[in-house]
């Protein structure tokens, strides 16, 4: 019973370092203050056979559009890949001089967001996803209504990413050895 036990927990705690880095982050529920435009994720719970308890991931995105009473989801609700994290920008904070992001935990995602300009907002979405089948994490982007989604690049698992903010960029950082290489993309 000791080993079962033993066993269990090790599977818990296996499934829930798949991830790594980066945690889930489900709680997307809320409007776009710039477009008025409401995003929820869809979520989808999987059966475990050995703890017979159920996973809830989010698997897809629905946007609603209030003002056409309409909506649409952003990937196919058969997507097997589970979304992390939802970044978009939302306002632009006077005070701090920072571009204001919409309130999922963006913290360890969003960087260099200091002495920011006042600037148009950018009309994108970011949405970071585990492939559970491949173990690969993906970047992908769409614009706010939820037209052109595209792949931006997959990741390995050791490799980090942020938004810089000022220089409007997504940084990718990756060590081989001792060599640290970091690629950009326009954000």
């Amino acid at each position: 019973m000791r080993n079962q036990l033993i066993a269990a927990l090790v599977l818990l705690m296996s499934s829930q370092a798949v991830a790594g880095y980066y945690d889930s982050n489900n709680s997307l529920n809320e409007y776009d203050r710039e477009t008025g435009y409401f995003y929820t994720l869809v979520k989808q719970t999987e059966e475990r056979g050995l703890l017979k308890g159920g996973y809830t991931k989010a698997i897809d995105i629905y946007i609603y559009f209030p003002l056409e009473n309409k909506g649409k989801y952003l990937f196919s609700r058969k997507n097997k890949k589970e979304i992390l994290t939802v970044l978009y920008e939302t306002g632009y904070d006077e005070a701090k001089h920072s571009i204001v992001f919409n309130s999922c935990d963006n913290s360890y995602a969003v960087k260099n967001n200091k002495g920011v300009e006042q600037r148009k907002l950018k009309n994108k979405i970011l949405i970071f996803l585990f492939d559970t089948e491949t173990k690969r994490y993906e970047l992908w982007q769409a614009g706010k209504k939820g037209e052109d989604v595209k792949l931006l690049r997959e990741l390995g698992k050791d490799t980090k990413w942020h938004i810089d903010v000022l220089n409007s960029k997504i940084r990718f950082i990756s060590q081989k050895d001792v060599e640290i290489k970091i690629e950009n993309l326009d954000w």
